[in-house]
């Protein structure tokens, strides 16, 4: 970080670089094969030089001029880079390991039927990405007399991103299928954009690299009077995913190799809009204060959601395969609406409430969807990301404070909300919503609650502190100056869910989508601290106890049973009971060691909350 004060003008560089590089972790069926476990390497650089000038005791600009460089590669760590040596089986008995496809069987069952990989085998993934980026900002203020503050700006960002990802075991099964050597069929799984099939940088074609330019423009006047602050805005958002679209969607055109026929797509139009914002608030009385706003916002979609090579998309649509994440064309940013009303009430001179009502409305969110196949097109009905979901978020939220009062100040918090919509996730309704297969495929859109949604959540919080110079005397010391402590108590509502019988993804489910919700949770956190002054120096030691009492609070559960701890297989009859009894014919004790595995390779860490966690810090302030 540099720094130059040169009065009127200030200029500010900052830079950040990291290289990084670290292995993959392998679960309890790999544990053979740690020592060909995934090698990553990462490097990020970043930049940003700020140039401010004052023009004026009222107005001043500034220009931010930033850069972003990013690259990480997976890879097996003895075969590295070189990904035709991955599936090759002469090349893998050198370094004693041999491949999946090559009729041997490397899996070994334990006694209790846990299958695991007894021999190393090559990591089967090449994956590496580089992003660039180069961005500028501007933004001039102006303050117009003691009433109106004028802000104007610009943004601008240009990205350059490359990717190239690949299972290599699936080239030596292409090899042998394609024995002519015909490395578009060898490399039809490949994901590669800025890079050819065989991993090299290129700019040509549809293996181009995509360079998105996003840009915006914003205006916001704040006016300020006696009784009366108004704040008015319009944006305007400028997204341009260099992305195509086809045609027609229902009959894509292929070339002799099986690839997309660049004739069968079009550019994606770029999007623009216009967002007003505005926000208000004025006093009712001397002590209540009115507040509202309103805003109209825009968020492009992923980009990963956009991007993916056309050799894989050509593989993935001919081949009718189920893709619980496949890439969606011509796909618009959501949009969202919000609101927001409520006072402020003061309550003699200690106390204040807050009440604010608040509503968002988000459209255009991604979903999944099958595209149907017109009659005699080159391929059956395949997966894509669409513009459809939307989902509503609405609420209450109050806040009690107490000011501090001979030395104590608390707050109570406490929100309703309720969040509905059609879909929680893009993928919500992979395999598990039916759609008509139609000329016009209807698809019949329910409202429900979505996962994330939490109907109540609340907070109390108590903090007693001694100020400086404060407290009692000791010996001429006060000891207890700069002593505080702090309670912390919260608690939610469950999180919403849907009951279903069956396992993997055989599940019915046994109620309407998300019905049933997960338990509720409560937490206190204590927190003691005191801060030393030395010379120019303050330092706060604090001891800190996240959740006090330990409590085990359930945060996610098995959707067979809603229980956090036993997800139903071993009392299945038409599941575990039949292997259960087919050990104890050996022995209880066989039995109950399959169950025990079965138990602690099943368990779910995430489905907890945080235990109680004691953290001893020290601050320093200068």
């Amino acid at each position: 970080n540099l720094t130059w004060d040169l009065n009127p003008v200030s200029l500010r560089l900052n830079s950040n670089y990291r290289n990084t590089q670290g292995r993959n972790g392998v679960g309890y069926t790999g544990i053979f094969t740690e020592s060909r476990t995934g090698l990553n390497q990462s490097e990020t650089f970043t930049s940003n030089f700020k140039f401010s000038h004052v023009l004026h005791k009222n107005s001043f600009y500034e220009v931010i001029l930033n850069y972003f460089g990013d690259f990480y590669v997976d890879m097996d760590p003895v075969f590295k880079h070189n990904i035709t040596m991955y599936g090759d089986k002469l090349e893998n008995e050198k370094y004693g390991t041999i491949l999946l496809r090559d009729g041997v069987n490397l899996t070994a069952l334990s006694a209790y039927g846990f299958s695991i990989i007894r021999s190393p085998v090559p990591f089967n993934a090449y994956r590496k990405q580089r992003t660039n980026s180069l961005g500028a900002k501007t933004n001039l203020v102006y303050q117009s007399g003691s009433h109106h503050e004028l802000k104007v700006g610009a943004e601008f960002n240009s990205f350059t991103i490359r990717r190239y990802s690949i299972a290599p075991r699936t080239i030596a099964a292409s090899i042998n299928a394609n024995p002519e050597g015909d490395y578009y069929r060898i490399y039809a799984r490949v994901d590669n954009y800025g890079y050819d099939v065989f991993g090299n940088k290129t700019e040509q074609g549809l293996e181009k690299p995509r360079k998105p330019i996003f840009g915006g423009l914003y205006i916001q006047d704040k006016m300020e009077y006696s009784d009366l602050v108004i704040n008015a805005g319009l944006r305007f958002d400028y997204f341009d995913i260099d992305g195509h679209v086809f045609k027609d969607p229902t009959n894509i055109i292929f070339d002799k190799f099986d690839r997309v026929d660049q004739s069968s797509l079009e550019k994606v139009k770029p999007f623009g809009q216009l967002s007003p914002r505005l926000g208000f608030s004025f006093p009712v009385t001397d002590q209540t204060i009115f507040h509202a706003q309103y805003g109209k916002f825009v968020q492009q979609t992923r980009l990963r959601d956009v991007y993916q090579g056309y050799n894989v998309v050509a593989d993935n649509v001919k081949g009718g395969f189920a893709i619980s994440e496949p890439v969606g064309f011509g796909l618009k940013p959501e949009r969202t609406t919000q609101y927001e009303i409520g006072f402020k009430q003061s309550i003699g001179d200690i106390f204040a409430f807050n009440i604010t009502g608040f509503y968002k409305d988000i459209k255009d969110q991604i979903q999944i969807r099958t595209i149907y196949a017109v009659e005699g097109a080159n391929h059956e009905a395949y997966y894509a990301w669409v513009n459809g979901d939307f989902s509503t978020t609405k609420g209450v939220e109050f806040k009690l404070d107490l000011r501090r009062t001979n030395r104590l100040a608390a707050s109570i918090d406490y929100t309703y909300s309720d969040a509905q919509g059609t879909g929680s996730n893009p993928s919500t309704g992979f395999r598990m919503i039916w759609q008509s297969p139609t000329a016009t495929p209807f698809f019949p859109q329910q409202i429900a609650p979505l996962d994330f949604n939490q109907t109540h959540r609340g907070a109390v919080n108590i903090d007693f502190r001694y100020g400086n110079n404060d407290g009692p005397s000791i010996f001429g010391q006060q000891i207890l100056q700069n002593l505080g402590a702090n309670l912390l108590f919260s608690f939610n509502s469950g999180y919403n869910y849907t009951k279903w019988s069956g396992y993997g993804i055989a599940r019915i489910p046994l109620e309407p989508l998300n019905t049933s919700t997960t338990p509720w949770t409560f937490q206190l956190d204590g927190r003691i601290d005191k801060t030393f002054g030395f010379g120019g120096f303050k330092t706060n030691i604090y001891l800190w106890v996240i959740n006090v009492l330990n409590t085990k609070n359930v945060v996610g559960v098995f959707n067979n049973t809603g229980d956090a701890y036993d997800n139903g297989y071993l009392t299945d009859p038409a599941e575990g009971i039949t292997i259960v009894e087919g050990y104890r014919r050996f022995g209880e004790y066989h039995a109950q060691t399959y169950m025990d595995l079965y138990k602690a390779l099943n368990y779910n860490a995430s489905f907890f909350g945080t235990p109680r966690q004691i953290r001893l810090g020290v601050r320093l302030n200068y």
